[in-house]
């Protein structure tokens, strides 16, 4: 299966063509890093622009994109340092509902912290050194809570306290 879709396939009889044309099209390559952040990039951009209905299909296609990465990543082509640069300063990190930058989601979390803090979720488990190696922290400390609170009084700066910020806090 290639996630580039419509970048790659032309044809809908790519099965019946010669190999030859097969690779000499790309189409047997795998993507490269740099096009798999590129589709997580459009992920992020759609998911800021999609409601609820959109959110099963976006997981679906991080998942299939992080696995991509997570391979890249291990990959002996050196690459594991490029990926992490590419996705410097971007939201990737997806939680099902969202994406967050990776300093916001710690993989040992005792308590839930949403939405200011994430717990990395149990199926990007297989991609944890890839993620902690990208700015996932091991475990949250004083500073990142500090930032969540002063974030809570931020939001809602002289009004009452929601139901999700009273369980946070």
């Amino acid at each position: 299966m290639m996630l580039v879709g419509g970048v790659r396939y032309l044809l809908d009889a790519a099965e019946a063509l010669p190999p030859a044309l097969i690779s000499a099209l790309g189409w047997s390559d795998p993507p490269s890093a740099g096009l798999l952040v590129e589709q997580l990039r459009a992920l992020v951009s759609l998911a800021g622009s999609k409601g609820e209905e959109s959110r099963e299909s976006i997981a679906l296609s991080v998942r299939a994109v992080y696995r991509r990465l997570k391979e890249e990543w291990q990959s002996e082509r050196g690459v594991a340092t490029d990926v992490c640069l590419m996705l410097s300063g971007m939201e990737w990190m997806w939680t099902g509902a969202q994406f967050v930058s990776p300093r916001q989601v710690a993989v040992d979390v005792s308590h839930r912290l949403d939405p200011y803090l994430h717990r990395l979720p149990a199926e990007w488990t297989e991609c944890q050194a890839m993620c902690l190696a990208c700015g996932v922290k091991r475990r949250f400390d004083w500073s990142d809570i500090r930032m969540a609170l002063e974030s809570v009084k931020a939001r809602v700066s002289d009004e009452a306290l929601g139901e999700q910020d009273l369980a946070f806090c």
